[in-house]
Formats: structure tokens, sequence, C-alpha cells
């Protein structure tokens, strides 16, 4: 899913908990998280998050180096 245009935010149609991000349970739950880079839809960068239980953060750490490293998804920006 591409994420929403700036007139769309402006005008309402995106509520806090139906906003298309990643983003939402790790913040809602106050769990450990880390967002990932996944890869690319139509050129924009895609993210994955992943979450951990409480006091975990080691366990995290591993698996985002270990994801990004596996996948190697993330690129540097190219700028015009």
């Amino acid at each position: 899913m591409l994420p929403p245009l700036q007139d769309e935010i402006r005008a309402g149609n995106h509520p806090c908990l139906t906003f298309p991000t990643n983003t939402l349970i790790g913040s809602q739950t106050w769990l450990p998280s880390i967002c990932l880079p996944a890869g690319f839809c139509q050129g924009i960068p895609v993210g994955l998050e992943l979450l951990v239980q409480p006091y975990r953060e080691a366990n995290l750490f591993r698996l985002g180096y270990g994801f990004e490293q596996t996948t190697k998804y993330r690129r540097p920006p190219v700028f015009d």
C-alpha cells in the first residue's frame, strides 16, 4: 500500500487507527520495536516493523541485523 497523499491526510481521510503505517502496533503497545527496510513498492521504500517482548531488545537487534544482512534491501537514497 502506498502512503497517503498530504491532501488525504489534511482532509481527515485517515484517522489514527486506520492510518496506513507499520509503526502503530509498537507505539500503541509500548513494546520494543524496530523498523527495517523491506524493499520497494512502485519506487517508494517499504518498511517492516519487528516487535519483541519487553526487555528483549538484544533479540530485536540480532533479528534486525540478520534481516538486513540477509535481504540487502537497504539502499542509499538517490537525489536528483
